[in-house]
C-alpha cells in the first residue's frame, strides 16, 4: 500500500503539495496525540516517493532525443542506448527528486550542442531500467540541516578543499557577503539548492528550443522543393514519390511528434508547434505558394506558370508547401480546442495566433503589391 501511494504521489503531486498535506496531517493529529509537527517530509517517506518520480518507460526519452534532431534520425538515442547496453553507466546517485516524473532540464559537460546528448540518454535509460542500482539521497538542504554546527563547519572546509583552486575567490566572496549584515545573502530567506526540485505546479519536459530552430533551418529547407532535378533523379523521385509524399521530411516528422505530444497531453506540443509556425512564416516563399494555392482552390482564380520545363516542379513544390501549411492550421485548431488548457494558456495561445495573423497579413499585402513574384496569379 505504501509503494502504491508513493507511486501515485510521485506522478500526481508536487513536493510542495506533499509537504503541505503532510504538515496538515501532523497538525490535525497533534490534537489527538503527541505527534510532532514537521515542516518537511521525513527522509524515509521522501525517498520512497523519489524512487517513483522518474519516467517509467523509454518512450518519452526517445521522443525528446529525436525531436531535438529535425533531420529525421535518432542518432543521439541510439548512441545513448549503446552506451547503456555496454555498461558505460555506473555509480549513479540521484540527489533530490524530479518533477511529476518528467525531466525538466538537461546539462552535460560534453561538447554536443544537443540538450539531449547521448550521455543524458544513457543515464536516463539506466535510471529507468535499473532503479534498484541507483543510490538515492535527500536534497543538499535537508542533509545540511541534519548536521551539527561542528560537522557543518567541517563540511564547508572539506568542500572548499576538494574544489578546484579557481573556486577559492568565489568562496571568499561568499564569506565576505555573509560577514556584511546588509548583503543580499543575509537579507534573503534560506539559500538556493540546485537539488531541490519538484516545486512547480505544472512540470514541462526539457525541450531544446534553440536546437530545434537551427535544425529546422538546416534540414527542412523548403527552397530545394523548387529546384529543377536532373532527368534521372527526377524519374527516381517520381518512382519513390508514394513512399515519401510529404516534404520537407524534417518538418513533417516534427509535426508527427506534435500530434504524439497532443495524444500524451504534453505541454510542449504548443511550444513545438509555435517553433514550426515561426520558421514557416519567416519564409515568404512558403506563404506565397500557400496564398497562390488557396486562390486557385477558391475557384475564382487560375494560375499560369512561366517556363514549360519548370512548370511541373513549380506546381509540385507549391502543393507540398500548401499541404504543409494546411497541416499546421489543423494542429493549431487542435491546440485551441484542447479542453485541458488553463485560462492563462488560452491567453498565451491567443497572443501567438494574433502574432501569426499579423505576419501572414503583412506578407499577403506585400505579395499582392509586388510586380513580379516568379508566379503570375490571375
Amino acid at each position: 500500500m505504501a509503494d502504491i501511494s508513493a507511486r501515485v504521489c510521485a506522478r500526481q503531486m508536487s513536493f510542495d503539495e506533499l509537504e503541505r498535506n503532510y504538515r496538515d496531517i501532523c497538525q490535525s493529529r497533534k490534537h489527538m496525540s503527541e505527534f510532532p509537527v514537521s515542516h518537511s517530509l521525513p527522509d524515509k517517506l521522501f525517498l520512497s516517493v523519489v524512487y517513483w518520480c522518474f519516467p517509467g518507460t523509454a518512450d518519452d526519452i526517445r521522443l525528446y532525443s529525436f525531436s531535438c534532431l529535425a533531420n529525421g534520425n535518432a542518432d543521439e538515442f541510439n548512441h545513448g542506448d549503446s552506451l547503456y547496453q555496454v555498461g558505460a553507466v555506473r555509480d549513479v546517485v540521484q540527489i533530490g527528486a524530479f518533477e511529476s516524473c518528467r525531466v525538466v532540464s538537461c546539462d552535460c559537460s560534453c561538447p554536443s550542442k544537443s540538450a539531449w546528448c547521448q550521455h543524458v540518454v544513457a543515464l536516463c535509460l539506466y535510471r529507468i531500467h535499473q532503479p534498484n542500482n541507483v543510490q538515492f539521497r535527500v536534497t543538499i538542504w535537508d542533509s545540511v540541516n541534519e548536521l551539527s554546527v561542528d560537522k557543518l563547519k567541517k563540511f564547508a572546509q572539506y568542500l572548499v578543499n576538494e574544489l578546484p583552486k579557481e573556486y577559492l575567490p568565489i568562496a571568499q566572496r561568499l564569506l565576505d557577503q555573509l560577514k556584511c549584515p546588509e548583503s543580499e545573502i543575509n537579507l534573503s530567506q534560506g539559500a538556493p539548492d540546485p537539488t531541490d526540485g519538484g516545486h512547480e505546479q505544472t512540470a514541462i519536459w526539457a525541450l531544446d528550443v534553440d536546437g530545434l530552430h537551427t535544425s529546422i533551418l538546416s534540414y527542412s529547407d523548403v527552397q530545394y522543393l523548387g529546384t529543377a532535378q536532373h532527368p534521372i533523379a527526377a524519374e527516381w523521385l517520381t518512382v519513390m514519390k508514394s513512399l515519401r509524399a510529404r516534404e520537407p521530411e524534417g518538418i513533417w516528422n516534427l509535426m508527427a511528434i506534435v500530434r504524439e505530444m497532443f495524444a500524451r497531453r504534453d505541454e510542449n506540443a504548443v511550444s513545438l508547434l509555435s517553433i514550426l509556425t515561426v520558421e514557416c512564416l519567416a519564409n515568404c516563399q512558403v506563404l506565397l505558394w500557400w496564398y497562390a494555392t488557396k486562390l486557385v482552390q477558391s475557384g475564382s482564380w487560375s494560375q499560369q506558370t512561366t517556363g514549360k520545363n519548370s512548370a511541373s516542379t513549380q506546381i509540385s513544390a507549391q502543393l507540398n508547401c500548401a499541404q504543409l501549411c494546411d497541416e499546421i492550421v489543423v494542429l493549431w485548431r487542435c491546440a485551441v480546442l484542447n479542453p485541458m488548457l488553463s485560462p492563462q494558456n488560452r491567453r498565451q495561445v491567443c497572443v501567438v495566433m494574433l502574432a501569426c495573423y499579423t505576419t501572414v497579413f503583412a506578407c499577403s499585402i506585400s505579395i499582392i503589391t509586388a510586380e513580379k513574384l516568379g508566379n503570375e496569379v490571375y
